[in-house]
This record gives structure tokens, C-alpha cells and sequence, in this order.
């Protein structure tokens, strides 16, 4: 028989290769094995409570319900948003969003017994919340939880989270609420680059999703540099990790032992049109150059191209700030940068390209390693494909 910690790893394994939204943000909250609670939970600092024998009973299907539906707790920030109002009630409201949500993304399956409201993946929970006291005289739940509709009773019969939440508390300070609500936008923010980057599930429902939580939760629009700093994270490994060979070296798989996490290969591609100012240039190596120094790259080449790449650099990170001054000022096709990487540096971890957008782009899928874009315009005529943010000058530059 399958045992709970397998069927846990299957369901993030699952995850990992078919939803990178959900994957990404379950990854940046600690899970916490507690037998106090009957399936899982979200505790007010964000951790995810879980209980590994009652996951026993369950699917991997439902497994993968359940983690995408603590994921959209902290995603939609729900401890966050309760207030004053009755916990029970309150999560009763946050469940029927979170389910309608999961069966119309069609992700896992619907645990039986669960939450269900009709449309309700279209409304807010404090909306539904307010219609319960509103128009409610009780109502029964699983694990018989009982409400009877009195405004001035507090709580419910069966509890069934009560005692969790002596351990856990029922609120944060502000301090803390600040420094979750801001790990949460981070998290919210590189869980849909993530998901755009690698093109997957972009369906009706799931750009629904993202469009809300793009309005409703990232009301504070992210520095370009501090999404820059999250895209380049992704390729740091950490301590002991089996790296994919050097093609000028050897073609065996060998491990290699970091005293601290870095990356592999990096590539920056510059434009160097005229519209790129030596001011812009600046302010874009000064937020490079800090990434660099966090990430580690073993090697970065920084390749310089207008119609194609004219200048090809070799860097060490320990070399930053080594100089960027543009050279050329010709016409653009950054696709000259993409041609480069597939013919020399196929195995580079990632790349990024620092233009003025007026270029051809490369069509879908040609991109052989991950790459964004850092774009000076917004221009209509970007694909949707090309996985882009857009710089804006520092306040102080």
C-alpha cells in the first residue's frame, strides 16, 4: 500500500511537472506534519499544517485538491483579510471560492463532502461570508460543525480547527501581517512568472485566476529589478546537485559540492541601438550586477549585438562591476543573441536580454533556455509568448 509520504511526493511531483503556479507556491511555505487538524490547514504565518494519516485515505487526485487549495489560502490572502469576522464562517466562505476555483481549473479532484457553492469562484469571500449571517438560519457541515445564524454567538459547535489555532494563534501582529503580506505578493508575483514562463495552463480558467490575482492581490507593482532578482533565483542550486556537462569539457554527469548556492551559466544579451542611453545602460547594470552577486553565476557572458552579436564577453561573478558601455548603435535583431546561445551556450541556465523591444522577436519555442526580456517600451507589438518585464528608471537615477 502506497504510504502518505509517498502519496504527498507524487502529488508534488505531479504538481512540479503540470502546474507551475501551484507549485512554485507551495514550495515557498513550509509544510508541517500535526495530527491536530482532519486534513490540512493554513496557519496565520503561512505555514501549511497537514495531516499525514488522514492523507493516507485520500487519492494522490484529491492530495493535489487539497495542497492547491492551502496554496489559494495564502494566495488570496485569506488570514490576512478575516478581520473581525467569525473564523469558521469566514474559512466556510474562503472554502467555497477555493473549490469552485480548483474544479474549474480542473486541478486534482474534489474531495467529497467539501465546500460547494454555484459561482461562487466568481464572487469574494467576504461577499459570501455576508450573505451567510444575512440570510442563514443555520447550516451543517462536515465533521458536524453547526451555526446558528445569531450575530452575537461566536463560533461553531465542532470546531474542528479550534484547537489548532490555540497552538497556532488566531492573529499576527502587524509587523508580522506586513512581512507575510509582502512574502505573499513575492511568492504570488514569481508563481505567475513561473507559470507564463514555461507556457503551460494558460487556458480560460487559469488566465482568469491570474488576471485576479494579478488586480486583487498585487495592488503594489513590483520593481522590474526585484522580478529580475526572482527570475534569476530560480536557477541558483543549492550545495550538492548533479549539473548538466560542459560541452568543452566532458559529456559525463558529474556532481559537484558549492560551499553556497549559485548558478551555472548566465547570458546577457544587450542591445546596443541608439535608443539604449548610457543612463539606462547604468541603472540596468547597477540592479544586474547586485543580482549577479547573489546568484553566483559560474561563467556570464554578455553578448553585444545590434543586427548580430558583435562582441561576445567572459565574466566571473567575483569581476562585477566589470563595464557595460554600448557600442555599435546600429539597427536591432535580438534574435541574433537567441542563434548565439543555441550554437555555444545550449546548456546556460538562463538569459537575459536588456533591449528597447523594437526588434524581431523569436517565434514560440525557439528560445532554447529560459529568457526574459528587460524592455525600455511598452509596445503592442511584443508577442505574448516572450516572457517580458519592462525597466523603468530609478527615482534617484
Amino acid at each position: 500500500m502506497t504510504n502518505p509520504v509517498d502519496k504527498l511526493l507524487q502529488a508534488k511531483t505531479h504538481l512540479a511537472l503540470k502546474e507551475p503556479f501551484f507549485s512554485t507556491m507551495l514550495y515557498r511555505f513550509p509544510m508541517i506534519e500535526t495530527g491536530i487538524i482532519p486534513f490540512a490547514a493554513v496557519t496565520p504565518r503561512g505555514q501549511i499544517l497537514y495531516n499525514a494519516q488522514a492523507i493516507e485515505k485520500l487519492s494522490v487526485d484529491e492530495i493535489i485538491f487539497l495542497l492547491c487549495h492551502e496554496v489559494l489560502h495564502i494566495a488570496f490572502s485569506h488570514t490576512l483579510r478575516r478581520g473581525n469576522r467569525d473564523h469558521m464562517i469566514f474559512n466556510v466562505a474562503c472554502d467555497a471560492v477555493i473549490n469552485e476555483t480548483l474544479i474549474e481549473l480542473g486541478v486534482g479532484r474534489f474531495i467529497e463532502d467539501g465546500v460547494r457553492l454555484e459561482n461562487a469562484q466568481n464572487r469574494y469571500a467576504e461577499d459570501i461570508y455576508d450573505e451567510i449571517f444575512a440570510n442563514v438560519k443555520f447550516i451543517r457541515l462536515t465533521y458536524d460543525l453547526i451555526f446558528s445564524g445569531d450575530k452575537n454567538i461566536t463560533g461553531i459547535k465542532g470546531d474542528s480547527l479550534g484547537k489548532a489555532r490555540k497552538i497556532y494563534g488566531d492573529t499576527i501582529s502587524d509587523s508580522l501581517a506586513k512581512d507575510l503580506d509582502n512574502e505573499v505578493k513575492l511568492a504570488v508575483a514569481e508563481a505567475i512568472t513561473k507559470q507564463k514562463m514555461m507556457g503551460k495552463g494558460m487556458g480560460h480558467a487559469m488566465g482568469k485566476l491570474i488576471t485576479l490575482l494579478e488586480d486583487y492581490v498585487l495592488t503594489e507593482k513590483l520593481p522590474w529589478h526585484v522580478l529580475l532578482g526572482q527570475y534569476m533565483n530560480k536557477f541558483v542550486n543549492q550545495n550538492q546537485s548533479w549539473r548538466r556537462p560542459n560541452k568543452r569539457f566532458s559529456v559525463v554527469y558529474l556532481p559537484s559540492v558549492d560551499k553556497e548556492a549559485r548558478m551555472g551559466t548566465l547570458v546577457v544579451g544587450i542591445d546596443t541601438s541608439g535608443s539604449i542611453s548610457d543612463e539606462k545602460l547604468a541603472c540596468f547594470g547597477r540592479h544586474l550586477f547586485d543580482v549577479i552577486e547573489e546568484c553566483k553565476p559560474e561563467e556570464v557572458f554578455v553578448l553585444w549585438c545590434d543586427t548580430q552579436v558583435a562582441k561576445v564577453e567572459n565574466h566571473q561573478w567575483q569581476e562585477v562591476p566589470f563595464e557595460l558601455k554600448a557600442a555599435g548603435r546600429g539597427g536591432t535583431d535580438m534574435r541574433s543573441i537567441n542563434k548565439w546561445v543555441s550554437e555555444n551556450a545550449p546548456e546556460a541556465d538562463a538569459c537575459v536580454i536588456f533591449t528597447d523591444g523594437l526588434t524581431p522577436y523569436p517565434e514560440k519555442n525557439e528560445e532554447e533556455i529560459p529568457t526574459l526580456w528587460v524592455i525600455t517600451n511598452k509596445l503592442p507589438s511584443i508577442p505574448d509568448h516572450i516572457h517580458v518585464v519592462f525597466f523603468e528608471m530609478d527615482e534617484d537615477s
